[in-house]
């Protein structure tokens, strides 16, 4: 089990270090805790706030670092529950990485956020579908719009989801974009909302 000095190294790494340096870092962590960089990402909960790696990421508005830390996941599926886990993590604020982004306003975070979780590319990435997650369309009743759908509706402690998060923020362009997803016709958004999404 990592100590708290430990977990608090890889959290202020994600904030501050170069890509480069974060990954060396979780490699070497997870060397000294005797365990994997994908289960040290399950284990680098900072205990304080309850934030994982991804919420840090997140609220420092670190694209980079979202892109080694989801490097590290097992990309064969072996690793598929812990992912899930990950993804859907609540800090002690009840809040998930997308609640986080959402606070920020920065869209690509909260599109980052909506992305990792899909399973797909991270904005400003080279692509490897044809179509980004939130523009995919699914029928209505399609059973693989659930799991997006409970993610982007998901509740903090406030009884709060990511947009009336942000909207509390004022951050009312990207309420209004997460609210476009998770409507029934949310994956027919306007071209404008398209643009800002690459």
């Amino acid at each position: 089990m990592p100590s708290a000095d430990c977990i608090a190294d890889l959290h202020s790494a994600v904030r501050q270090d170069e890509p480069d340096l974060i990954r060396g870092k979780l490699a070497m962590k997870a060397y000294q805790c005797g365990t994997s960089p994908p289960a040290m990402l399950l284990l680098a909960i900072d205990p304080s706030s309850g934030d994982s790696l991804f919420h840090t990421a997140m609220r420092a508005e670190r694209l980079d670092a979202l892109s080694i830390l989801r490097e590290r996941l097992s990309p064969n599926g072996s690793f598929e529950i812990g992912v899930w886990l990950l993804f859907k993590h609540k800090n002690y604020q009840g809040e998930t990485m997308l609640q986080v982004a959402a606070q920020t306003g920065n869209q690509d975070m909260v599109i980052a956020a909506y992305r990792l979780f899909c399973r797909d590319w991270l904005p400003h990435e080279p692509h490897f579908t044809p179509i980004p997650a939130e523009e995919r369309s699914y029928g209505f009743e399609d059973e693989l719009r659930l799991p997006p759908l409970m993610f982007l509706l998901e509740q903090n402690a406030a009884s709060q989801d990511a947009a009336s998060v942000a909207r509390a923020n004022g951050h009312e362009d990207v309420a209004r974009w997460i609210e476009r997803l998770s409507s029934p016709s949310g994956m027919d958004l306007p071209s404008s909302i398209k643009a800002t999404t690459t």
